[in-house]
């Protein structure tokens, strides 16, 4: 059986991560060529969006009964794997400045 504290604990620790990763993001692309900034713009618009949607999911957690859990969890795995590869595939883009 799930651990309630232990997966909210595990998952604000990977938001914080993110967040981590993505704010240094958002400097690459002020730093960046303009050109580059630009064609960014729209998928750190993405990413603000879906990492606002994770953490409504994390929210949840707390509200969850033992039995909801391991659908939430599952849910918010996906969201913040998916939002791990969209920070490192645009991240990517900035590498061969």
């Amino acid at each position: 059986m799930l651990n309630k504290e232990e997966v909210f604990k595990a998952f604000q620790d990977e938001i914080d991560v993110l967040h981590t990763k993505f704010d240094e993001l958002k400097v690459q692309a002020s730093l960046g060529k303009s050109e580059l900034t630009q064609a960014i713009q729209p998928e750190i618009h993405k990413i603000e969006s879906r990492l606002s949607d994770a953490k409504k999911q994390y929210d949840q957690l707390s509200h969850a009964s033992e039995d909801a859990l391991g659908e939430i969890k599952e849910g918010l795995t996906m969201a913040l794997d998916s939002i791990t590869t969209s920070v490192k595939s645009a991240a990517g883009r900035f590498k061969d400045l």
